[in-house]
């Protein structure tokens, strides 16, 4: 039987695709494939529609100079990649049913594109400059604020809000919106009710090969006009695994092992924006080649993790009726975007008792008190005892540029008023530089607690759990997201600002 491959398991790089001529790729079906080895004694991929055709690979490895590996594809994926290769790149990231679907044009952006002052420049050109320099920038969120006789134009980075000089102004701002309701399929005629959409980009980065971007788009009436606030979705990023989460080794062990357990529910909780999705993604991502059946359902879907069915919450279908009508699907993994009501909390608890492994999330802010917020929402003690596998509490830290990171003495005000901060350590912040955009701070990293269900605890929740923090980490040998926060000040990754901006300190104390 042969290997099985698909096109997504391979990099598509214009470059490389061009080292043939695209009508020998077209007449041949046959096309180069990367990533490329770095060792030149490595063979390249070559995608062909006959695998068979020697006398093809002898052409091939003499036109390019070096060894090549037959990779067997069909004629729709090899005419897909050629297209891409030469610059027809719509028709790789979209396919024809979903261009039909969607009956809108792509805006296209460029990494050297930056926000302009012009006094002819047109409003769809405004709007480029500001997609495209949001997205150079690594803006998670676009802010357009209508104020009575001003415009605001914030870029959330990093976590934080920055604001940012804009051509933008009382005068055109409603002809900006307008364009962004346009390429978002929302009604410009309405201008009192809250509208979402999605637009789509292509985003060149420093090269030819394009990025798809996508925008979530939320409009929102206001007394001055409108706001919108468009939500970043690079769909071209690397899904992240879970060693680039930044969890400790002991941490990551033992989460790595529940994410192979044959059923049960793993938690993963902390407030908006502190990366949950992403650790769910990379949990995914670390068991979605192992034979298993993944189904997801999410609001949004934020990426699209391959061989992985994934679902999105609309008005017809809620986050409880993709669970229950899952397990119909002969699934081995549930992935829930959030448990939000009672309903949604039982029939994943059910499932995680019928012997799936069930990963979701809870807005609480310690991984204890996820123990309480499933109590408020009518779940039984003992099914929770019998299929919680654990909890992870989360937050997330701004990384010290390492470009502009220098030794820092700790503010002596700030460290009287943590009497449980470790003295005695070298501690360093960012200059800011233009790495970082003058802000010290660049990428984020996760901050965890974990808190595994061993038969001692389960014995303590079925009796009436009613356990502080500090007895619990005394008890269970369990670490606070202020102890990982700590560690992470004591390496020299983040700052102790950053720890208290981020990190609930109010019931912390060094043991």
């Amino acid at each position: 039987m042969k290997e099985f491959t698909e096109l997504p398991q391979f990099t598509l790089v214009m470059d490389l695709i061009r080292l043939l001529d695209e009508e020998y790729c077209r007449t041949n079906q046959v096309v180069v494939l990367g990533p490329l080895p770095k060792s030149y004694s490595s063979p390249a991929s070559l995608g062909m529609l006959d695998t068979s055709d020697e006398k093809t690979l002898v052409e091939v490895e003499q036109k390019i100079g070096r060894k090549v590996k037959p990779i067997q594809l069909n004629a729709y994926e090899i005419n897909r990649a050629i297209d891409f290769g030469y610059g027809k790149a719509r028709s790789l990231l979209m396919g024809d049913e979903e261009e039909i679907e969607r009956k809108r044009e792509p805006v296209f952006l460029y990494h050297d594109t930056q926000i302009k002052f012009s006094r002819d420049q047109t409003i769809p050109e405004i709007l480029i400059d500001t997609l495209s320099e949001a997205v150079t920038r690594r803006a998670t969120d676009i802010h357009i604020e209508t104020y009575e006789n001003d415009v605001d134009l914030r870029f959330r980075i990093d976590g934080l809000m920055h604001q940012v000089t804009t051509p933008l102004s009382a005068g055109n701002v409603r002809a900006v919106i307008s364009h962004i309701k346009i390429l978002a399929e929302l009604d410009i005629s309405d201008r009192r009710n809250p509208q979402d959409g999605r637009l789509l980009a292509y985003y060149y980065d420093k090269g030819e090969v394009a990025r798809r971007i996508s925008f979530r788009a939320s409009i929102l009436p206001g007394p001055f006009g409108e706001d919108a606030v468009l939500r970043v979705l690079d769909e071209g990023r690397t899904l992240l695994t879970l060693n680039d989460l930044g969890m400790n080794s002991k941490i990551l062990e033992r989460f790595q092992r529940m994410v192979k357990s044959p059923g049960g529910m793993i938690l993963v909780t902390g407030p908006t924006a502190s990366g949950k999705t992403t650790t769910l993604y990379a949990a995914i991502q670390s068991i979605s080649l192992s034979g298993k059946k993944i189904l997801t359902v999410e609001d949004p879907i934020e990426l699209e993790i391959p061989k992985v069915n994934q679902k999105q919450v609309t008005s017809q279908l809620s986050f409880a009726a993709y669970a229950r009508a899952f397990m119909r699907q002969n699934p081995d993994v549930l992935m829930i975007g959030e448990v939000r009501d009672e309903e949604t909390a039982l029939i994943a608890l059910k499932a995680a008792q019928m012997g799936h492994l069930v990963l979701t999330t809870l807005h609480t802010p310690d991984s204890v008190s996820a123990i309480g917020r499933l109590g408020t929402l009518g779940v039984d003690r003992a099914l929770l005892v019998s299929t919680l596998l654990g909890v992870l509490s989360q937050r997330l830290v701004r990384k010290i540029c390492k470009e502009c990171k220098r030794n820092h003495d700790l503010d002596a005000t700030l460290i009287s008023h943590l009497p449980w901060f470790p003295k005695e350590i070298v501690s360093y912040k960012g200059q800011g530089c233009k790495i970082c955009g003058g802000t010290g701070f660049f990428e984020r990293i996760g901050v965890f607690e974990l808190l595994e269900f061993d038969d001692s605890l389960r014995e303590q929740i079925a009796l009436g759990f009613d356990m502080s923090m500090d007895e619990l980490s005394k008890r269970f040998k369990f670490d606070r997201l202020y102890d990982d926060a700590v560690s992470k000040v004591e390496q020299g990754t983040t700052t102790i600002e950053e720890v208290i901006r981020t990190v609930p300190l109010r019931s912390n104390r060094r043991s």
